[in-house]
């Protein structure tokens, strides 16, 4: 008799639980769906995350978990960039893929990154991105130069530091004297923001003030080694908020320990 009774108990635990074991990627989709509608946001993150795990190439659910998280915290627009280059890689003709990734390369300072991505979207029909390029802010920000393609070799105009040090050693120098030769002469007509970063090691605050002392720092240098007026210098500092690679490897934490340099044509 008790063998009967657990035999039953274990084909009503099956038929009642069956349901779970049976969803799917799309199963889990529509349920983070429900939840974000519903404002319960980090479950519908773990839906998504669902989606991903049961189909790697679902690219709807990395579309929504990278907007998603982006919206929620800036702090995570680098998971939010990684996701939305995913869809693009699964989903190369998807225009809100383009159109929100545009939004985090602006956010992460990479301007012309950015319009490139909402030209495309644009391209692609996103009506978002084609009223973005149509607005005032998407004029300001077609003045933005690379610097990097003026120099010789070209480099990304980024300076690095080492671990908790604001001091600039000889390879940031070498890259400074490059630019500062720069905006004497070919781009007399631009300002430059610098904007100082730090890796996640350290509290908030101290983190803030050590990226504002790299960028004083490469500001410095370029005003008084370099020459260039430092009224056309512009300081930003973001301590640890806007990371341009992941914090979890040594390599990561290297790459957000920086200086980064923009140049904004004047009007």
């Amino acid at each position: 008799m008790n063998g009967k009774i657990l035999c039953i108990i274990f084909i009503v635990i099956m038929v009642w639980t069956a349901p779970a074991y049976a969803q799917t990627s799309r199963d889990w989709y529509e349920e983070g769906l429900k939840e974000e509608s519903s404002q319960r946001y980090e479950s519908a993150l773990n839906a998504y995350s669902e989606a991903i795990r049961g189909n790697p190439s679902f690219a709807p659910a990395y579309l929504k978990r990278g907007s998603l998280l982006f919206s929620l915290s800036p702090n995570r627009a680098v998971e939010s960039f990684n996701d939305l280059s995913t869809v693009i890689e699964l989903d190369p003709d998807n225009a809100d893929a383009f159109y929100e990734r545009g939004r985090m390369s602006f956010f992460m300072l990479k301007n012309e990154d950015g319009r490139e991505d909402m030209i495309k979207a644009a391209g692609l029909g996103h009506e978002g991105a084609r009223e973005w390029l149509e607005t005032p802010a998407a004029s300001k920000q077609s003045g933005y130069v690379h610097l990097g393609s003026y120099i010789t070799p070209e480099r990304n105009p980024i300076v690095l530091f080492a671990y908790n040090q604001a001091e600039l050693d000889d390879t940031a120098k070498t890259l400074l004297d490059d630019i500062a030769r720069v905006l004497r002469n070919e781009l007399r007509d631009c300002v430059v923001y610098i904007a100082g970063h730090t890796d996640n090691h350290g509290s908030e605050k101290y983190n803030r003030d050590l990226s504002l002392r790299r960028a004083e720092a490469a500001k410095k240098y370029l005003s008084l080694q370099g020459g260039v007026q430092a009224d056309r210098l512009i300081i930003r500092y973001y301590g640890e908020s806007r990371p341009l690679a992941p914090n979890e490897t040594t390599e990561g934490r290297a790459m957000n320990r920086r200086a980064e340099l923009m140049a904004l044509k004047r009007p």
